[in-house]
């Protein structure tokens, strides 16, 4: 099978992405100088000693592989699972999206999470951090899990659930085939599926293929981040944003999940 694709060269132009990870290699030549750390709850330089995060940047802004690919990308390092350090990096994203929302340019900030567990308690910190966000404007995107359970299970994806946090979008992974994933974690907290099977993304010395909810997640960020760029009613509506997104997708009857493997109207 031959896929093309069309990309807009420009897309995402003036929205800050935020990789919440374990670190981001922000000097990859695929950034092109768009990649910042902006925080590391280890007091070290944010260096992605796993790849985790790095991978992730690439599938939402790199040169090559990224489906936005003049977002600003803001590395944030922290204990992905732990309530605590994802605390601190939320209230980090806070504090920089109050900074730049009103710069020339700016033109709307995500969070993108790829991580969860299935701890379903929430520090008061926690929860009130993701509510000030939505509340300020910030987009959330969360990855469904890999476990191929209830994503209603699994935190912080699940959040969606609580009316004050309804716009963070939980993701699942597709085949190439449009297909759900034989891993992806699914049922009625999935808001959206999308690749999350063989992505050739960015990696420390070049680049390689990913798989998992974590880079279906990514995928989402990058449609938001060309959506933001176009579209100024949205930036600070998440509520609109995720409404808008989901309008977009493609439903698959048969298998019961909304895609955007094939959304409508990405701009080329």
């Amino acid at each position: 099978m031959v896929f093309e694709y069309r990309y807009d060269q420009l897309s995402g132009q003036g929205v800050d992405v935020y990789v919440i990870d374990g670190g981001v290699n922000i000097t990859h030549p695929e950034f092109g100088g768009r990649a910042k750390m902006l925080y590391s709850d280890f007091e070290d330089d944010g260096a992605d000693s796993k790849g985790h995060g790095t991978m992730v940047a690439g599938v939402i802004g790199s040169n090559q592989y990224g489906v936005a690919k003049n977002v600003n990308i803001w590395g944030l390092k922290c204990e992905m699972g732990n309530g605590n350090r994802t605390s601190r990096c939320l209230a980090q994203v806070l504090l920089s999206h109050q900074s730049r929302r009103n710069m020339p340019g700016f033109a709307g900030s995500v969070i993108n999470m790829s991580f969860g567990s299935y701890r379903m308690y929430r520090s008061s910190w926690e929860f009130g951090n993701l509510t000030a966000l939505v509340q300020a404007g910030v987009h959330i995107v969360a990855s469904a899990g890999n476990d191929s359970k209830d994503a209603c299970q699994h935190w912080p994806s699940a959040a969606n659930q609580d009316p004050r946090t309804r716009s963070i979008i939980s993701v699942g992974a597709t085949s190439i085939a449009d297909k759900k994933a034989y891993f992806s974690n699914n049922g009625t907290c999935v808001d959206i599926y999308a690749p999350g099977w063989a992505l050739t993304t960015t990696a420390d010395g070049g680049s390689k293929q990913a798989m998992g909810t974590s880079f279906a997640a990514p995928a989402v960020v990058g449609v938001i981040a060309n959506e933001l760029a176009l579209n100024a009613s949205l930036r600070l509506d998440p509520v609109g944003l995720k409404q808008h997104i989901i309008s977009k997708g493609v439903p698959l009857p048969d298998l019961g999940i909304l895609v955007n493997t094939r959304i409508t109207d990405v701009r080329s």
